[in-house]
């Protein structure tokens, strides 16, 4: 019986497709002049910044500036361009009703992921909320999950992970968990091959996941 529920944020909770889309493209833009394909661009989401801006440098202070163009552009914007997915909220309150054990496990830093939860009043479902501050290692790496569920004093195998991306179903795996990925994600096809224990097309069908 599940009584453990962690979902990633951006993609699974919050709609910040375009806003990472736009942040990506401008900062490759802006600083190396590079005009850089979308579904390139889709392929490193879920994965921690200094990763992906890696792949266009191999000089710490270039990554560094990446890093910092990305996340001023992407802090400016953020408000106006993060959206929730349907039925999120909905399906958090009956979660709760259930008594089931709520965390976030994201590759967003937490100052964002909290401003993200908070611009729709959603911080107060989450016990636990483990960003890169939270461990050494990171997704796709078992250790967030882990320390999701020592948060949560949770076992693996009543733990379910809901993410959009291979990484997040790599990072459940990995901890033992049960994972479930989101058909929306824009990612799909990569997540489908990391082989997650389920699919649901909206959010809202963790709840049947949850009640088997």
């Amino acid at each position: 019986m599940i009584d453990t529920v962690l979902f990633d944020l951006d993609g699974t909770i919050c709609d910040t497709n375009e806003l990472i889309l736009q942040s990506f493209k401008i900062t490759l833009a802006e600083v190396l002049s590079l005009d850089e394909e979308k579904d390139t661009i889709y392929s490193y989401f879920g994965e921690p910044l200094d990763k992906s801006f890696s792949r266009y440098s191999n000089d710490i202070d270039e990554i560094e500036n990446l890093v910092f163009y990305y996340r001023s552009f992407n802090e400016k914007n953020h408000d106006n361009m993060i959206k929730i997915f349907p039925g999120v909220k909905e399906t958090l309150i009956a979660l709760k009703k259930k008594n089931i054990k709520l965390g976030i496990v994201t590759s967003k830093r937490r100052k964002m992921a909290i401003k993200s939860l908070s611009r729709f009043n959603l911080e107060k479902y989450f016990t636990a909320i483990i960003t890169p501050e939270s461990t050494k290692l990171h997704k796709p790496n078992k250790e967030p999950v882990l320390e999701a569920m020592k948060v949560l004093k949770s076992k693996a195998q009543t733990t379910l992970m809901v993410g959009d991306s291979r990484y997040d179903i790599m990072s459940g795996n990995s901890a033992g968990a049960i994972t479930c990925g989101v058909s929306y994600s824009v990612l799909r096809k990569d997540l489908i091959s990391s082989k997650p224990d389920y699919m649901i097309d909206k959010i809202c069908e963790v709840l049947d996941i949850v009640n088997k």
